[in-house]
């Protein structure tokens, strides 16, 4: 079957029935059998009513035209997903560590690390862990306490809002207490506008936001891009899921403290480090298994398909 992807990304489009129209006739007249629909980019909300209407005034031209249209619900950094769930439960985002080499000296804390994506610093919320090589090999402070800012860099900031320069990095200072100068391995934690499906929170979120859609007669349910800010290379291999809910999945699972590991998925320790990241790896994709698992069975209860 041959699918067409068609974005609701205009306000303009939005609500206006002869665009929509259109745009649906256009995709049948070049020989489409289905139109995966995608609502994003725009300032309004999956869940507002002139969205849920043009949704199904789309879906009803499909079908007067022997198209099938499947929704696809876009759940990554996309503001029509997220915005309105994240103004009002901004702890349910997601949270990732992202390593960051840097050094103390007297007191004073200096560490960067590179931005794959649209990190904002304003998304630093923490340092999840901090280490040190030793001669017992990476060490992890205990009692590491900073008090810090950050910064993004990149000289693609007055061009685009998409940053992911090489030269885009993040910049940690600040002040450290009770540690001795020299290296440090920072892990440091930011959200990302992607909601945390560990979250019963998130699940009942999805659960209410396609129960907005019941009456529409569509002909399946799409998620796109689950977990895009753990498992794609634009997102960045390197960074690490680190949310309290998965934290406990993973203590569960694996029966040990991922943050005290975190080196470890990064750097080659031998048997230890394979061990990890499989670990890590597995965990994350069980997790997610179970989201879009959840969110199937609803679907199917809802749309019967």
């Amino acid at each position: 079957m041959k699918t067409m992807m068609f974005y609701l990304p205009e306000n303009r489009r939005i609500g206006n029935r002869r665009a929509l129209n259109e745009g649906v006739r256009d995709i049948a007249r070049h020989g489409f059998e289905s139109i995966l629909l995608q609502i994003r980019d725009t300032a309004f909300q999956m869940d507002d009513p002139p969205v849920i209407r043009s949704v199904e005034l789309v879906t009803r031209e499909a079908h007067r035209l022997g198209l099938k249209l499947v929704l696809g619900f876009v759940t990554t950094n996309c503001r029509p997903w997220s915005t309105s769930f994240f103004k009002r439960h901004p702890e349910e985002g997601d949270f990732y560590a992202r390593r960051a080499e840097g050094e103390i000296r007297a007191g004073r804390l200096t560490a960067s690390t590179p931005c794959a994506g649209s990190i904002n610093s304003d998304d630093i919320v923490r340092v999840a862990a901090a280490f040190r090589s030793t001669t017992r090999g990476i060490v992890r402070l205990r009692s590491f306490a900073a008090t810090f800012t950050a910064e993004r860099q990149t000289w693609l900031d007055d061009t685009t809002d998409w940053h992911c320069a090489p030269e885009n990095t993040v910049r940690v200072t600040g002040t450290v207490r009770g540690q001795a100068d020299g290296p440090v391995v920072l892990y440091v934690t930011f959200r990302v506008s992607e909601p945390d499906y560990e979250s019963p929170r998130v699940s009942r979120y999805l659960d209410r936001l396609l129960e907005k859609y019941r009456h529409i007669p569509l002909d399946g349910v799409a998620w796109d891009e689950p977990g895009f800010h753990g498992v794609s290379s634009v997102g960045g291999w390197n960074r690490y899921k680190v949310s309290v809910p998965f934290l406990r999945r993973f203590q569960k699972e694996n029966g040990y403290d991922l943050c005290d590991r975190l080196p470890w998925l990064d750097e080659d320790q031998g048997a230890e480090s394979r061990r990890v990241r499989h670990d890590y790896f597995r965990s994350l994709n069980q997790a997610l298994f179970d989201a879009q698992s959840r969110f199937v069975a609803k679907s199917r209860r809802l749309f019967g398909k």
